[in-house]
């Protein structure tokens, strides 16, 4: 996962050098979407929108492409025993490493 988080995350980072715009609210909002829909919720009939509200056609690609490729990662898969409570907390209780 944190694979995943980490490549999606250059990426974006990357587009934002020539593509500004991917920064603003409209744009964050539509990439949340997509992340909650593909991601969160694992919607089998989602499928990511053409427009993020980037400034032109490139940048609306560059950032399907990043979250396509975070959505398809295979660090990105979770499974249901990685939801429980107990495996939650032993999440949030230990230390991040960076």
């Amino acid at each position: 996962m944190k694979q995943a988080l980490k490549q999606l995350l250059n990426a974006l980072d990357e587009i934002s050098k020539t593509h500004a715009e991917v920064s603003d609210a409209a744009n964050r909002e539509a990439m949340t979407k997509a992340i909650y829909q593909g991601f969160v919720l694992r919607k089998d009939s989602y499928k990511l929108p053409a427009r993020f509200g980037m400034l032109s056609p490139e940048g609306n690609r560059l950032v399907r492409e990043a979250l396509a490729a975070f959505l398809a990662h295979p660090d990105g898969a979770f499974s249901s025993e990685d939801l429980t409570p107990d495996a939650l907390r032993t999440r949030t209780e230990s230390p991040p490493s960076y």
